[in-house]
């Protein structure tokens, strides 16, 4: 008799993977292969949905996790000596969020789902385990917080 368990997909975790995400070519490597997606898979963490007006993060948490846009818009902002709100950007799939917290360790806004919306989380701690297993990890990281800082200055 043939095992035929051994062909069989776990159609949950493909959806979750990196691998199958829609998003990979926006936040992973070139060239990634295989083995490099698993070890990349066991870091980074599914979340669960976010229902619209419910936040990521808020201004003065600490740092855990970078987060990347899987589906739905978020808005980040502070809120003005005076109380007003400033809304520093909106934030689309494929995008990074928590980079405003790399230099304190603590969040300088509040990110916000203005829709449902679902994120992948990559803990702050894995970054470096990440970088040593996954090649040109930190490089694909270095490209995205370079856009990030290129689009916040065209804000300007």
């Amino acid at each position: 008799m043939t095992d035929v368990t051994t062909n069989v997909l776990d159609i949950g975790r493909l959806r979750t993977s990196c691998g199958a995400c829609a998003l990979g070519q926006l936040c992973l490597p070139a060239g990634i292969d295989g083995d490099e997606l698993v070890k990349l898979d066991e870091v980074v963490q599914s979340r669960r949905p976010l229902e619209r007006g419910r936040t990521l993060f808020q201004d003065g948490t600490p740092l855990h996790s970078l987060f990347v846009v899987r589906s739905g818009t978020f808005k980040t902002y502070t809120e003005t000596e005076s109380g007003e709100l400033q809304v520093l950007g909106f934030h689309l799939p494929g995008e990074i969020l928590g980079f405003d917290a790399l230099s304190t360790d603590a969040h300088r806004c509040t990110a916000e789902a203005l829709e449902y919306a679902t994120v992948c989380e990559v803990p702050f701690d894995s970054l470096q385990a990440i970088a040593q297993r996954v090649p040109g990890f930190n490089r694909q990281l270095l490209r995205v917080a370079s856009r990030e800082m290129v689009r916040d200055h065209e804000h300007l």
